[in-house]
């Protein structure tokens, strides 16, 4: 049995029709945690979300070329605040994520990200129709 005093309870406040979210953890003694500041449901933030979770992943962290980064499509899904981004960019060498100590052929790699965000939060991300980035995971 959890005692109150023990207790976290994780908020989430959201407007579809006003486009904002804010996430927090409230503890026992009443302070806040804020998870996820305040922010708008926008498109452009919607964007910057999933272009930061490209460049946060291990396949562009190892040898993505900064540069070659582009947004190639936008898909307004059926869903408020719901957007698919098409990124593309190039690697440096051929495969995904991490590949510390492999033997590795210098080979320019183009890769194409398709990223799904449901507000506020990248809900799919699949790179090349091949590899869940998600959860790091070969698609069959």
């Amino acid at each position: 049995m959890l005692l109150p005093e023990n207790a976290l309870y994780e908020i989430e406040i959201s407007s579809i029709k006003f486009g904002w979210q804010w996430k927090g953890i409230v503890k026992p003694d009443g302070s806040v945690t804020e998870l996820n500041l305040f922010k708008e449901l926008s498109e452009e933030e919607s964007r910057r979300i999933t272009e930061e979770f490209v460049k946060s992943s291990p396949t562009f962290v190892f040898d993505g070329i900064e540069d070659t980064l582009r947004l190639t499509d936008t898909l307004t899904l059926r869903c408020p605040y719901c957007w698919q981004f098409t990124f593309e960019f190039d690697s440096s060498h051929a495969g995904y994520g991490d590949r510390t100590g492999q033997a590795l052929a210098y080979v320019i790699t183009h890769h194409t990200a398709r990223m799904t965000i449901a507000p506020g939060e990248v809900k799919s991300a699949v790179m090349d129709d091949m590899l869940d980035t998600l959860n790091q995971e070969i698609i069959d």
